[in-house]
């Protein structure tokens, strides 16, 4: 009996370090995308938003520029824990982690008759520690 519940442990733990480790939110749809794919996709003057719409789904936000231009914004993070701070990460239940997260955004600009004026994929990475 103390075998499988040491087992029971183990598995439990191993979930839970996969789930400390790595985590993402946002639109899924734009995970794997780059400058070469997205233009592959959308085309300046020629696609509608009804198209981008199918490609990417609901964008995460919605507004109007100066010009009254509707832009739509799809954005994604990911988060893991760095290196060997992830042990220490486990040890302290994760109250202080030191965690890396990669973010991208796709802001896709549309003109008065819903057309793609504009887009911009845009991608940053930052360190930083968190104390819950």
């Amino acid at each position: 009996m103390k075998t499988s519940n040491l087992r029971l442990l183990v598995l439990i733990a191993l979930i839970g370090f996969i789930a400390v480790g790595c985590a993402s939110s946002g639109n899924r749809s734009i995970l794997k995308e780059t400058q070469d794919t997205v233009s592959e996709k959308i085309v300046k003057g020629k696609t509608t938003k009804d198209q981008v719409h199918a490609i990417y789904g609901d964008p995460l936000k919605t507004e109007f520029n100066a010009n009254g231009d509707l832009m739509w914004t799809y954005s994604i993070a990911k988060q893991k824990a760095v290196g060997g701070d992830f042990i220490g990460c486990l040890f302290t239940l994760g109250i202080v982690c030191n965690n890396h997260q990669d973010v991208k955004h796709l802001v896709v600009l549309f003109d008065k008759d819903n057309v793609v004026k504009n887009y911009d994929l845009t991608t940053s990475e930052s360190t930083y520690s968190s104390v819950n």
